[in-house]
C-alpha cells in the first residue's frame, strides 16, 4: 500500500470528514483513512493484476461529513451527507517494484 499525507484540520472537526476516492482506475482502491496532527493519511492499495508499471494519472478524493437533520414536524432524526468538495488531483506514476 502506499500513503498520502493531506493537510487538513485537526481536533473533533477531523474526524468528522469523510473521504471517498472517486472515479479511481482500474485496480486502485482507498484501504483507509487515519487522521493525525496535521490532517489525513490516507492508505491507497494497488492490485498488481489490474495495474502495470507505467499507469499514470490523478488520483481524486472527496470530502464529505454527516449531519442529524430533525423534520420540521418531529419525528426520528436523519442523517444527511453533505460534501465538502474535493481534494486537489493527487498525481501518480506507477514504477516497476524491485
Amino acid at each position: 500500500p502506499t500513503q498520502i499525507r493531506l493537510g487538513g484540520p485537526n481536533g473533533p472537526l477531523a474526524s468528522r470528514i469523510h473521504l471517498v476516492l472517486e472515479d479511481a482506475p482500474d485496480g486502485f482502491s482507498l484501504e483507509g483513512v487515519k487522521t493525525g496532527p496535521d490532517g489525513f493519511v490516507a492508505t491507497v492499495r494497488l492490485d498488481p493484476k489490474k495495474v502495470k508499471p507505467g499507469t499514470a494519472g490523478n488520483l481524486i478524493l472527496s470530502a464529505s461529513t454527516e449531519q442529524q437533520v430533525t423534520p420540521p414536524k418531529g419525528g426520528p432524526a436523519k442523517t444527511r451527507r453533505i460534501s465538502l468538495g474535493y481534494v486537489p488531483a493527487i498525481p501518480f506514476a506507477v514504477v516497476a517494484g524491485s
